[in-house]
């Protein structure tokens, strides 16, 4: 990839423009989730949205500055929605929610989040990736007993990394519901060991 730069063109000040940008990354998460990534272009994006190519253009650069800013937002909503999940409850039942919600997400958005993690390492978003997993870990943390909270951080780290890989996984070979139920065991039993 070359060095352009992947980020917006401006900070929206107004209202208005708020709205276009959110609008641009959501058509463009439903085009990704339907369609292969190459088919899914700053046109399509623009008709999609219901905007013209220009504007389009006014906000975005290219479809990589896009794409760029669609892995911060969907890390910012991961860490945020986990976390709230494993603050809301505590122990077993925290990890349950935790694990519930992120295979609801991988089964919904199973093509769009194979697009997402796919090009983490073309963008350079993987420290982002690391840095989000080690904000959900610390969530992991605190709902653990002190005991557990001693273990080394970098197993709790391999642990959540790993589960999140099953899940991923598994969403892209359209597992059956009892893949999922086991698949959901194993999630628990690497959480709460």
């Amino acid at each position: 990839m070359s060095r352009r730069s992947l980020a917006p063109r401006n900070t929206p000040k107004q209202d208005r423009s708020k709205r276009t940008r959110r609008e641009i990354l959501e058509a463009t998460a439903r085009l990704l989730n339907k369609l292969p990534e190459d088919e899914v272009t700053t046109n399509l994006i623009a008709k999609t949205t219901g905007i013209s190519v220009g504007t389009l253009y006014k906000h975005y650069p290219h479809k990589d500055a896009i794409v760029s800013d669609l892995i911060d937002a969907f890390i910012t909503s991961d860490v945020r929605e986990l976390r709230a999940r494993l603050v809301a409850s505590s122990g077993a039942r925290a990890h349950e929610e935790a694990v519930d919600w992120l295979i609801a997400k991988h089964e919904t958005e199973h093509q769009l989040r194979a697009v997402l993690y796919g090009n983490l390492g073309r963008l350079r978003k993987t420290s982002d990736a690391f840095h989000a997993r080690l904000e959900i870990l610390d969530g992991i943390t605190k709902s653990r007993t002190t005991k557990e909270r001693t273990e080394s951080p970098n197993r709790s780290l391999m642990i959540l990394a790993a589960a999140n890989a099953m899940i991923h996984v598994l969403s892209q070979v359209e597992g059956t519901p009892d893949d999922w139920a086991h698949l959901k065991r194993l999630c628990l039993m690497l959480l709460e060991r």
